[in-house]
């Protein structure tokens, strides 16, 4: 293929272009028609090579394989800003008071209602189609990717919020999601905000309210994760392979997905789909302690403890230190241990620092229960992993003596 259909290819399906594969022209091992992705990359051949949702990376060759590009698949991105309001009240006289109170998010999560339909009620008729990004004028790649963008609030952790809400085709970079940033915040700031904070919103029959989506003091603008979420998926894999435990079965989990994909490697055998799995993952860099983190984020959510590699290996060398080789309760090599202490005319008491280990990881489960995810679980999580390894070296120290002795 000569190299200017190769650049015509490039233009004509660029990183993100979505796929549906109608037919494949492999006699191997084709990609099931019907099945969806998108384009990572062309290389100088004019080769299509793809993220198919599946968890495959098979290429499609034009020419030779049939597939259909489909339409950009919108996405709602929220970028999360603290909201302030002017609040004012008639004094004694039915007259609005000239000085007005500060009111925070905590406060204003009454109003959300109010506050809401004024903003979409500001809207101007320009705006009916892209909101905001009616007013982008750069011809680049965010103006290409974000379809719309409109302010609204919402109330996330006992305050309200001021939100960006907008529609993305595609995945934007990181210097793409800064770019839009920027641009939203000086909307906030001095454009459309500056307009927004002087119409008053009557609330309570007779209070006005003039709500401010930007403050010179401690503002930001963020993503839901950057804002709410603990970031306990970070140094997870794209992609893993792993098994279902209920028919072995080969699946593909994504990070930051609910559920899984059928793999198209499975077989019927359980211990075969296993080999897959392990070489698969292995070819893509993944430990077994990453594979779990992926299941359990695939299956209770992304932002608790179990989906962090770390604190799951950490709970995990906990359970191996209560329920394996070191639990002086249960396993029956602890218990000719305390019969050699005997023996040897020595007591093994419980430590205080033992003692410390187990009341942290009743209180982290309790939390757990209760909370689900916040900044008192990862402290706590830290802490008794902390504490059982702490507990555990305690331990071995103070009887070595009997260890030693102990064969």
């Amino acid at each position: 293929m000569d190299r200017k259909m190769v650049k015509f290819i490039k233009e004509q399906y660029p990183p993100g272009t979505r796929i549906r594969l109608n037919s494949m022209n492999d006699p191997y091992a084709p990609i099931t028609p019907g099945t969806e992705g998108i384009v990572d990359l062309v290389d100088d051949a004019g080769q299509l090579h793809m993220k198919w949702d599946n968890g495959r990376t098979l290429a499609i060759i034009p020419g030779e394989d049939s597939f259909t590009v489909l339409p950009p698949k919108l996405e709602t991105l929220k970028l999360y800003m603290p909201l302030t309001a002017d609040f004012y009240e008639p004094n004694e006289y039915g007259d609005l008071d000239e000085n007005g109170v500060t009111l925070e998010g905590e406060e204003l999560r009454g109003y959300e209602s109010q506050i809401a339909a004024a903003l979409k009620k500001y809207r101007m008729p320009g705006e009916a189609e892209r909101g905001l990004m009616h007013w982008y004028d750069e011809a680049d790649s965010v103006n290409r990717k974000v379809h719309s963008a409109v302010f609204t609030v919402e109330e996330r952790n006992g305050q309200l919020w001021g939100v960006a809400e907008c529609r993305v085709a595609g995945e934007l970079t990181g210097a793409e999601l800064e770019t839009l940033k920027s641009y939203l915040e000086g909307q906030a700031a001095d454009g459309w905000g500056e307009g927004f904070e002087q119409q008053e919103i009557r609330v309570n029959g007779g209070d006005e309210l003039y709500v401010h989506l930007w403050s010179c003091d401690n503002w930001s603008i963020q993503t839901e994760q950057e804002r709410f979420s603990q970031k306990y998926a970070e140094g997870l894999p794209e992609l893993c392979f792993s098994t279902l435990p209920s028919t072995g079965a080969l699946i593909c989990i994504k990070r930051g997905e609910s559920g899984y994909y059928p793999s198209d490697c499975n077989t019927p055998d359980r211990a075969q789909n296993r080999q897959i799995a392990d070489e698969q993952n292995q070819r893509l860099g993944v430990t077994p302690a990453q594979e779990e983190a992926m299941v359990c984020g695939s299956m209770h959510g992304w932002d608790i403890p179990g989906a962090d590699p770390f604190l799951r290996a950490c709970f995990c060398l906990d359970l191996f230190c209560e329920r394996g080789l070191l639990s002086r309760e249960i396993h029956e090599e602890n218990v000719r241990l305390r019969l050699c202490a005997v023996e040897q005319g020595h007591v093994i008491a419980a430590g205080m620092s033992g003692k410390i280990k187990t009341v942290l990881q009743m209180m982290l489960v309790v939390v757990l229960t209760i909370t689900g995810e916040g900044i008192l679980p990862g402290l706590l999580t830290i802490a008794a992993s902390v504490m059982t390894l702490y507990s555990m070296g305690e331990y071995v120290w103070q009887n070595r003596a009997v260890l030693s002795g102990a064969k």
